[in-house]
């Protein structure tokens, strides 16, 4: 191509030397077309003339002329197909294709929805297609009894356009329904059936025949989930249908006989029947007993497995069987008008108990004879106390039998759980009784008759009668930690003869449980040197006026038996005492309220395991005049206020203030008194 434009280059060249006339035509003014006479020479035409052709010829062309030149003969040859040279002074411009750019924004809006929308569809495979996907239900009664056989079919189909694939049923059943008889039966974990594909309308069910065995009077779900994929999809969807079912009754059976009238102190017998009458036999049954306030349980058969004589546990019952128990007692001297005797019925799987069956029993309990009662510190109600207490104890009689009483005898059980050895959680040698009423100690036991006290030979009809005394409980823990740590204080009664009736009558007070709050206890303490002499403290000491002594102060914390909650040691510094800042955190947070000027110290909790723990800080002291001769308080009182885990008894113990004496300290004993200031 190069070579091709070189020759037609020369081409033009040689067009321009020729000396022809119709070389010197104006472009821009063409010749007239007129015949004119035959020219002159040049040299013949006057001076103007010649002036005027000579302009009009040829004239030399510079390099860019040529090159000019050269481009148009070019642009000639390109176009010499067409005709003619296109006028380049009018081209039109070709619009810019805005279409283009459209299209190509909309297919790639397009590609990004696409992206989304598969994004979505993998994300959200649950979702159910527009036509349906397969419906799942579940047929079956929604109220039943315990026992009662029941039938429950999951219903599947296919309300798709499209065929499934990977269908899949799952059956999450309660743990109370038990199931007899599947079919078909399941292909995994004895809930789940592999279904396989579904075609379009295809449907099928699971027949689940089985019985309840959970708490009457609640409600339990049956859920069933299915999981297919659908043709025209990549991914899986799923549905879930419940079932709500109550349990309304249950098929086994229970019954009570007893008295329908009792006199405190009697004897009595309830006979309690359970049976099944269901067609299935069931595992784990136990009996609860809810006895009224004053029934003072004797004994039972067969054996409870509580002390208290309230639950009986059996290893199954079969269909059609019936057990009994029978429970024996009496009704404490307290024990007036109608009492209420329950007993429930229920499985224990896992130690659960579901009810299944509760029945109720009235005893209408009359007026005793010799009416008894014992109060511990002006109460006959279970109470909380703390190491060291003193019990006040009063027993009170009346004899409300309307005739005279004879041989009567009082004895009062203060029994203690634990007893290690001999110890027990009251101090036996410190028992205060009146003189002219003292009674017989035996084994954590006292007990009055005509011997200790004269009238208990004859009671007159109507007559009362008062017997006070008192015991203090121990001051600590005993050598085992082990047991309740209560003490069980009863009052039992006997009467020889009413009238002229041999009776040998036992009553018993409702036993009063007094249990033991932990071992808490709170010390506080001032010092200026440690125990091995090292100063803690600083400043004159003694302190003097108008120069500052620094002391630490000490809380600590003692406990042992329960575990202790919500732990708050507080103190308030007088206007003269200066708090420095300085402190040592045992365990939790120790804080200066500068509002109140109090120092508070609290902890979460406190388990036995840390049985003690401590805590100090630094105040400090600067003397006046007025002070010259006297200790100056350091710290008011410190109150510790915690909630015994156990008892749920809020302790507070609160120790006296701290001063500048601090006769603990054996470097600063004796010179916590004011003196002078140094001149």
């Amino acid at each position: 191509m190069p070579a091709k434009k070189k020759a037609k280059k020369q081409s033009a060249k040689k067009k321009i030397k020729e000396p022809k006339v119709d070389a010197v035509k104006s472009p821009e003014k063409p010749l007239s077309k007129k015949k004119e006479p035959a020219k002159p020479k040049i040299t013949d035409q006057p001076k103007e003339v010649i002036k005027k052709v000579l302009k009009r010829a040829p004239k030399k062309l510079t390099p860019i002329e040529k090159h000019g030149e050269e481009i148009e003969e070019e642009l000639k040859e390109i176009y010499e197909d067409e005709g003619e040279l296109p006028d380049m002074t009018k081209l039109e411009r070709k619009p810019r294709r805005w279409w283009l750019m459209g299209v190509l924004g909309i297919v790639l809006l397009v590609a990004i929805s696409g992206v989304i929308y598969a994004g979505w569809a993998f994300w959200k495979p649950w979702e159910r297609p527009e036509a349906g996907g397969v419906n799942i239900e579940i047929k079956g009664p929604s109220q039943i009894k315990n026992g009662e056989k029941v039938l429950y079919i999951i219903a599947y189909k296919n309300q798709d356009k499209v065929p499934m694939a990977n269908v899949e049923i799952q059956a999450n059943l309660p743990e109370g329904y038990k199931i007899l008889l599947a079919e078909p039966e399941p292909t995994q974990d004895d809930n789940i059936w592999q279904i396989g594909s579904l075609g379009t309308g295809e449907e099928g069910e699971i027949k689940l025949e089985g019985y309840f065995a959970d708490t009457v009077k609640e409600s339990q779900n049956m859920q069933a989930l299915v999981t297919y994929k659908p043709a025209n999809f990549s991914s899986d969807f799923q549905d879930i249908e419940t079932l709500s079912v109550l349990i309304t009754d249950s098929l086994l059976d229970i019954s009570i006989t007893g008295p329908t009238k009792a006199i405190p102190g009697d004897e009595i017998e309830y006979e309690i029947k359970f049976s099944n009458t269901s067609e299935f036999a069931y595992e784990k049954i136990e009996i609860q007993a809810v006895y009224p306030e004053n029934f003072i349980y004797n004994e039972s058969e067969p054996t409870a497995i509580t002390e208290s004589g309230n639950r009986w546990r059996f290893d199954g019952l079969a269909t059609g069987t019936e057990e009994i128990i029978k429970v024996r007692g009496n009704f404490s001297s307290q024990g007036e008008g109608l009492q209420d005797m329950a007993f429930r019925l229920g499985f224990v799987p896992n130690d659960i108990f579901k009810l299944q069956k509760e029945i109720m029993h009235q005893t209408e309990v009359l007026a005793g004879d010799l009416e008894t009662h014992l109060f511990i510190n002006g109460s006959e109600s279970n109470q909380n106390l703390n190491f060291g207490e003193n019990l006040r104890l009063s027993l009170t009689y009346d004899n409300t039998s309307g005739e005279k009483m004879e041989d009567v005898e009082f004895t009062v059980h203060i029994e203690s759980d634990p007893k290690v050895g001999s110890e027990t959680l009251v101090q036996w040698d410190k028992l205060s009784m009146e003189s002219e009423r003292e009674g017989t100690v035996g084994n954590q036991t006292i007990k009055w008759d005509m011997d200790n006290i004269e009238e208990l030979e004859e009671v007159d009809k109507d007559a009362e009668g008062v017997i006070d005394f008192s015991i203090p409980l121990v001051t600590g823990p005993l050598s085992s930690l082990d047991g309740k740590y209560e003490v069980n204080v009863w009052v039992e009664a006997r009467i020889g003869k009413i009238g002229e009736s041999e009776t040998n009558r036992e009553i018993q007070t409702t036993p009063i449980v007094l249990a033991l709050n932990t071992n808490l206890d709170l010390s506080a303490y001032g010092r200026y040197f440690n125990e091995a002499g090292e100063t803690l403290g600083f400043g004159p000491l003694p302190p003097q006026v108008n120069e500052t002594t620094g002391y630490h102060i000490f809380w600590n914390i003692t406990n042992s038996l329960h575990e202790i909650q919500n732990v708050t040691v507080k103190t308030t510094l007088p206007q003269n005492i200066t708090w420095t800042g300085r402190k040592q955190v045992g365990a939790g947070e120790l804080r200066y309220n500068e509002s109140g000027n109090e120092v508070i110290w609290t902890i979460n909790r406190l388990p036995t395991s840390i049985n003690n723990i401590t805590t100090s800080f630094e105040v400090s002291v600067r003397p006046r005049e007025d002070d010259i001769g006297t200790f100056v308080k350091l710290v008011t009182e410190s109150t510790l206020e915690a909630q015994d885990q156990k008892t749920k008894d809020t302790l507070i113990i609160t120790t006296d203030p701290i001063s500048t004496d601090i006769p603990g300290d054996e470097g600063a004993k004796g010179k916590g008194v004011v003196i002078e200031g140094e001149d």
